[in-house]
């Protein structure tokens, strides 16, 4: 039906939010895949990304293969506050302040961030973390992934898919100027 109205998350960039016609779709199947090569900026994006979602009250889930939760944090932190990531230490009370006003203009804004050390992780075993979360009363509605191994990620994307979860992943691995065959496949999936 061409005029039911679709439910948007947005971005947090009104230009990339007019791109997406309003945001990434809530209820859509759609894969969101960051690609790039290293030190352009996916990481900040991505946690962009998800400070804006966790603050629509969406249950957001960072999962990171490379940064570490402490970094991640202080990033989100930092865009959620207004405040410079090299001040979080120094003006606590600030922060403090900050942080605060923040959970009063977003009561529902809900967010876990959980580090892996590098392709320590399987599939199965990310499957079973987030049943574990999901057990706890805590079911993501987004998963933010940050190098994930690609060919891993396939199997993501059917989890995620069947459990009506939004998944946006940063491949560091994908990004090649001509292309690779696995990218190929992966556009002819979605």
């Amino acid at each position: 039906n061409l005029t039911t109205r679709e439910h948007k998350i947005k971005t947090g960039w009104n230009w990339l939010d007019e791109r997406l016609d309003g945001g990434f779709l809530e209820d859509g199947r759609s894969l969101y895949v960051f690609a790039g090569p290293t030190n352009v900026g996916k990481s900040i994006f991505l946690s962009n990304i998800a400070t804006t979602a966790a603050s629509e009250g969406k249950n957001v889930l960072v999962v990171s293969l490379e940064m570490s939760e402490m970094i991640y944090s202080k990033r989100i932190t930092s865009r959620m506050t207004g405040l410079p990531i090299n001040h979080l230490d120094d003006h606590i009370d600030s922060l403090r302040e900050s942080v605060g006003k923040f959970k009063m203009l977003h009561p529902r804004a809900n967010m876990i961030i959980k580090e892996f050390a590098p392709n320590s992780i399987t599939p199965p075993q990310l499957e079973g973390f987030i049943k574990k979360l999901i057990n706890k009363e805590f079911k993501p509605d987004i998963i933010v992934v940050y190098n994930y191994p690609a060919i891993s990620l396939l199997r993501l994307i059917s989890y995620c898919k069947n459990k009506k979860i939004k998944l946006i992943a940063d491949v560091t691995e994908w990004y090649l100027p001509q292309g690779n065959l696995f990218t190929k496949i992966i556009k002819g999936l979605i």
